[in-house]
């Protein structure tokens, strides 16, 4: 029968690799180039601009 006790997980150590991370300055740059127009916060689907862009909504 499945024991009703709590269970110990093991997890392995992730690293992440920083080559893989992107570059902070070059996403803000390219949500800033994206967003030239209001957002429009109904339409379905759409991602919202980061929050560090300058945008109209």
């Amino acid at each position: 029968p499945p024991s009703s006790g709590p269970t110990q997980q093991t997890y392995q150590s992730q690293r992440i690799d920083p080559d893989m991370v992107p570059n902070v300055v070059q996403v803000l740059e390219q949500s800033q180039e994206k967003i030239q127009e209001p957002f429009i916060t109904n339409a379905p689907g759409s991602i919202p601009p980061l929050a560090a862009t300058d945008f109209v909504c």
